[in-house]
């Protein structure tokens, strides 16, 4: 009977896939967040004003954001992560042929059901991948990292080749067709890998750790319920922590893109100036640091991860300075500071990117992990929602006050660092 049992792929193919997994999921998202307002607004799409199209296209991202803590749940509860993986697929499937279709009624339930395929997916498949490891094993970051690589060029490459395609003049359902096609080849990815990842985590049976020398050590003195208490606390600061790296993180990159497209006749090293002129220099970068920081974390233990969130946040209070001080660099040094800048966000979002989501898929409870990253999907869209508010009203200036907020919760991670080890149960 043994033998009748699927092989199992070894973890390197299972991350390969996985990551390829992840790729084809943002290529597909961000592709329609790219084109939705401008199809919504064209005569040959929905014919709306702009503020018309804006609102339509606020709910899709409330949907996007508030979903994840649903789908979580119902996956750990209910359906399991592979079975909440491959209905999400579906519905993102559905949806993207229901956008090919030029009728409102149908595009509006087309783009709500991709909100709900999206967060179907994205925590499931965040889950899955940390399943690949045991909760103690050091290179469990190299996978994460490894699939952080995929989801920047789906990100990247899903926008800029739709946007090829608009420039040619490509039909609006033949864009949406051409999105579907992602979809069709994630689910068939997936459902020639669902019984062939060999999964390893477990929850610690260790009731808790004393650290010392990132080494663990076994005190049976205190409750697992007590150890369950500490772990959501560190996950809540962690997820505190995230979501101010990744406001700020994306407000500076913004930043750089609008002043770059305020400035068309800027010259780049000869090169003339673009829509994503910046993100290419940061593309270029996140893949050298990353490379390089892979191949050092492959050779050496990843040693203390709090330490490295740290040092993210680090790099982004120094991103946040030079963003403050854009305004008064003569033209000649701009090719210079954009390089710069884009390098040191990229080592921001290297060390952040991988590790605030392992460890948190690392502290969770495998009984309701996918919940767990559920609400780490969707605190920072809550955040984002809040400054959105007040910059609208000019009560708040996000990239001024960057350097302030940031590095007051760099203080904070670096005098509360002892605590935050000790909430961590020997999970550094």
């Amino acid at each position: 009977m043994e033998n009748d049992l699927p092989k199992k792929f070894s973890r390197p193919v299972s991350i390969f896939f996985i990551s390829l997994l992840n790729l084809l999921e943002r290529f597909s998202y961000y592709s329609i967040k790219g084109v939705i307002i401008l199809y919504a607004i064209s005569e040959q799409g929905w014919n709306l004003e702009r503020e018309s199209a804006l609102n339509y296209f606020k709910w899709f991202l409330v949907l996007v954001g508030t979903l994840p803590i649903l789908t979580g749940f119902l996956s750990d509860f209910y359906l399991k992560q592979k079975k909440g993986i491959l209905i999400g697929s579906v519905f993102t499937l559905s949806g993207s042929l229901l956008l090919a279709v030029n009728a409102f009624s149908l595009n509006i339930t087309g783009l709500f059901l991709m909100a709900i395929g999206t967060a179907f997916i994205r925590p499931n498949l965040w889950v899955i991948l940390g399943r690949l490891y045991e909760k103690s094993e050091h290179q469990r970051i190299l996978g994460f990292l490894f699939v952080i690589f995929f989801i920047n060029l789906g990100g990247f490459f899903g926008p800029y080749i739709i946007g090829i395609m608009r420039d040619n003049e490509w039909t609006w359902s033949y864009i949406f067709a051409t999105i579907s096609i992602t979809s069709i080849l994630f689910i068939g990815i997936f459902l020639l890998i669902r019984n062939k990842l060999e999964f390893r985590e477990k929850n610690l049976k260790v009731i808790r750790y004393e650290v010392y020398k990132n080494d663990s050590v076994l005190d049976s003195e205190m409750t697992g319920i007590r150890r369950n208490i500490n772990s959501f606390l560190l996950i809540a600061i962690m997820l505190i922590v995230s979501t101010v790296f990744w406001q700020y993180d994306g407000a500076i990159m913004n930043y750089h893109t609008d002043f770059l497209l305020n400035n068309e006749d800027l010259l780049l090293f000869g090169f003339e100036n673009s829509d994503y002129t910046f993100q290419l220099i940061w593309i270029i970068t996140f893949f050298t640091i990353g490379a390089i920081l892979f191949i050092i974390w492959y050779i050496r233990k990843t040693g203390n991860t709090i330490w490295k969130i740290t040092t993210a946040m680090g790099f982004l209070g120094i991103s946040a300075v030079l963003a403050s001080s854009l305004a008064f660099i003569p033209d000649h040094n701009l090719p210079t500071y954009f390089v710069s800048s884009a390098i040191i966000i990229a080592l921001a979002d290297m060390f952040i990117s991988p590790m605030i989501t392992c460890y948190i898929t690392r502290l969770s409870d495998i009984r309701y992990s996918s919940t767990i990253l559920g609400f780490s999907i969707t605190i920072p869209y809550f955040l984002d929602w809040g400054v959105n508010y007040f910059q609208e009203r000019n009560e708040i200036d996000i990239i001024a006050s960057g350097p302030i907020v940031i590095f007051s919760v760099l203080a904070m991670l670096i005098i509360f660092k002892k605590t935050l080890e000790k909430l961590a149960n020997g999970i550094v």
